[in-house]
């Protein structure tokens, strides 16, 4: 009797453990592979874009707006290249939110940026 509840209990842990893998699987499936983004800040004032696309056909579009939803940078990138990199200057730009969005084919990527001028603070130095 003990070995049968054993063998059964074993069974049972053994189908779960395929089941759970099965839905990772299927998860893992439906992540965007079309591109992988590298999207950061430079101390001059700048957003460095970088881009590697798996499908080279599809053109990539680059949009910069601000929060009334007006479009301040666009660029739209063709070519065969797959990987690509743009350097964006906001140094003009007034302090405030503003969405960095990245398409390419049926996949965006859509990222907020908040802009707010440096302060500047006095040192002190005693001799």
């Amino acid at each position: 009797m003990k070995k049968t509840i054993k063998t059964f209990a074993t069974a049972f842990v053994l189908i779960m453990v395929t089941c759970i893998s099965a839905f990772a699987d299927e998860k893992e499936a439906k992540k965007p592979t079309g591109f992988k983004t590298g999207i950061y800040r430079c101390i001059d004032g700048k957003i460095n874009v970088y881009i590697d696309r798996v499908n080279k056909s599809a053109p990539a579009i680059i949009l910069l707006s601000n929060d009334g939803g007006q479009v301040l940078y666009r660029e739209i990138i063709r070519g065969n290249s797959a990987k690509f990199g743009r350097a964006l200057n906001v140094d003009q730009l007034e302090d405030g939110h503003y969405t960095l969005k990245i398409m390419i084919g049926n996949e965006i990527l859509s990222k907020s940026v908040y802009l707010e001028e440096q302060k500047v603070q006095r040192s002190l130095k005693i001799e």
